[in-house]
């Protein structure tokens, strides 16, 4: 019974580990090998496990996994599928081997651990051989009890399991909407950002203040000296309190698979100049970057990138970017698309021009110096705007001194281009804090932010919002070991993954595969195995001519004995063999003293003793 057993339990390990991984060659031939295997256990022939086959193997799946095809969008399924089909080979070298070093136990682990690695996306029928697999599994590792006790406590027990996740689910929905009852807002604004859209209000910030995921981090920036602005839209037009980007935009492709990271390059001269800007919300679809970046990358099919800046990733449930340096600036070089100014907002800026004091001579750094300075002497931070109109919102805020970032950057931007700097409404993230090491610095929700680009040779950052204190959110010594951890985790994950090791990787792969279509290689292995097989004739021959020359060493030695018991008068007798021989003299009454006769005696007990010994 445990002979089927076993085999149905491999024979269900091979066909599943065969259609998930779709090697049906490499299936048919395991699956007679399995075949032998079973007829050569029937006939009681166990052949001894030995470690150096199960070593040897190692190196086909090698190269196997390095000339695996890479896939696009994710992670290429032959990391998993080759292990699979190397523990499916242990698997059946174990039982070849069973009771003369194979045992069960390995058996089993093996089986299960390659069936474990080759699940991918399972249809109804690899769902069905993986329900056979798994009975077969638990039969073989049954207790000896009745089959009907075992039946019955897996039955139950997969009944309580499933009661216990429905108990579960019920329970967790039933809170959900008593302790909230406006669960789907909540569930909108945990996966939104106010702000971060091709068309935003003044005011749209507002929601984001006040949401309770303020304190939630979004951005990690690997780096011990991140920019202090992180850009994800910069916007164009303005006309009755929207702002829009342009329209025209342009596609850069990006590279053609998922990672964990995007990296921005600030200097072109500068490779070692890269940040890591790791996501920490997987529905979050902005890039960011700090202005003039020439470098930015996403592990997608593609990056839209806007003539006003505004860098947008086109797939939706992406979490993970990669770098890509592009050979042009990212960014818009044509200044002149943000010079532009509605007639409507004509006479706020030419009041606002004169009672600030500028002047159209002043350069753009000396016009942003004085804005800057004016609203920090003159203006007082304030999340409340009492506007009834949008068109209406920016002479509510001139009147009132009081207004948060979106109404500084947006008057900034409208002064300096009605003195004919072009200038730019950005919107993203600002003022990072950092880690407790200091090993990487990270973005709030709260650190959302609107500031201002202007053009002066290249584009420049300023920030016309008066300096605020920020309220303290002291957290929690089991919350800041808990941040840390998830940071590192991410960190090592993405060295594992696409570390400076998968480019060796690469280079290795493209190494072995003109390797491999070489003759000069197969010669190289060819000769290297008559080598092997002359030094293992050659051994051989060495230890039979030493067990050869042993036994004729041993012969003269017991021939000269003889020959020397026979002179004294002591001969062996037909029949007898030489331990009775030697009893026979050692029982004597009268020993001789001469010195041959001790010596013939030792010969002989030496003989005897070690004559049969390897």
């Amino acid at each position: 019974m445990r002979f089927w057993n076993t085999f149905f339990l491999l024979l269900g390990a091979l066909v599943f580990v065969t259609f998930q991984s779709k090697v049906y060659v490499l299936g048919l031939v395991a699956g007679l090998l399995l075949v032998f295997i079973a007829r050569n256990l029937k006939k009681n022939k166990v052949i001894l496990y030995r470690k150096l086959p199960v070593y040897l193997a190692i190196l086909p799946f090698s190269l196997w996994w390095f000339l695996s095809p890479s896939v696009e969008s994710g992670i290429s399924p032959w990391i998993f599928f080759i292990p699979s089909w190397y523990l499916f080979f242990l698997a059946l070298v174990q039982w070849r081997s069973l009771g003369r070093g194979g045992a069960f136990v390995f058996i089993r682990f093996n089986a299960l651990a390659a069936v474990l690695l080759s699940i991918r996306d399972p249809d109804w029928f690899s769902g069905v051989l993986l329900v056979f697999f798994f009975l077969t599994l638990l039969f073989h590792i049954r207790p000896s009890t009745p089959f009907w006790r075992w039946f019955m406590a897996i039955v139950l027990s997969v009944l309580g399991l499933f009661a216990l996740i429905f108990s579960v689910s019920f329970l967790q929905k039933k809170t959900a909407k008593s302790w909230n009852k406006n669960w789907g807002d909540d569930y909108y604004w945990s996966r939104h950002m106010m702000g971060f859209d091709p068309v935003a209000s003044l005011g749209s910030f507002t929601k984001n203040y006040e949401s309770k995921y303020d304190h939630q981090i979004v951005l990690r920036l690997w780096t011990q000296e991140p920019p202090v602005f992180l850009k994800a839209v910069a916007y164009e037009r303005f006309l009755q309190g929207l702002w829009k980007s342009s329209d025209k935009d342009s596609v850069l492709q990006a590279m053609d698979y998922f990672a964990d990271y995007a990296l921005f390059q600030k200097d072109s001269s500068s490779i070692s100049n890269k940040v890591w800007v790791q996501s920490d919300i997987k529905t979050f679809q902005y890039l960011f970057a700090p202005a003039n970046a020439v470098g930015v990358g996403l592990k997608s099919d593609s990056i839209r990138s806007f003539v006003g800046g505004h860098l947008q990733n086109i797939a939706s449930e992406v979490k993970d970017w990669y770098y890509l340096e592009a050979d042009e600036i990212l960014d818009s070089l044509n200044a002149l698309d943000f010079l532009s100014w509605s007639l409507s907002d004509s006479l706020l800026l030419q009041v606002a021009s004169l009672e600030m004091g500028l002047d159209a001579s002043m350069s753009p750094s000396q016009l942003a110096i004085q804005i800057q300075k004016y609203f920090s002497m003159n203006f007082e931070y304030s999340l409340v705007v009492n506007a009834k109109k949008k068109s209406e919102a920016l002479w509510q805020f001139w009147d009132s001194k009081k207004g948060y970032c979106e109404y500084f950057a947006t008057l900034a931007v409208l002064l300096m281009r009605y003195h004919g700097v072009p200038a730019r409404y950005v919107v993203g993230f600002a003022y990072p804090e950092f880690s407790a090491d200091r090993s990487y610095s990270f973005f709030r929700r709260k650190h959302s932010h609107a500031w201002v680009e202007f053009f002066e040779g290249h584009w420049k950052s300023t920030d016309p919002t008066p300096l605020r204190l920020q309220e303290e959110n002291p957290q929690s010594w089991l919350a800041l070991k808990q941040e840390a951890f998830k940071a590192k985790w991410n960190y090592y994950l993405h060295a594992l993954k696409e570390g400076s090791w998968r480019q060796s990787l690469d280079s290795w792969q493209v190494f072995v595969e003109s390797l491999l279509a070489r003759f000069e290689t197969y010669a190289v292995l060819f000769l290297l195995l008559l080598c092997y097989v002359f030094y293992k004739r050659k051994k051989k021959k060495s230890a039979f001519d030493a067990v050869h020359f042993k036994q004729e060493e041993w012969a003269l030695t017991l021939n000269n004995a003889l020959k020397t018991l026979s002179k004294l008068g002591y001969s062996l007798e037909t029949g007898e063999t030489i331990g009775f021989f030697i009893l026979r003299l050692e029982s004597l009454e009268e020993v001789p003293v001469a010195r041959p006769w001790k010596r013939a005696l030792k010969s002989l007990k030496d003989y005897q003793t070690h004559r049969w010994c390897p």
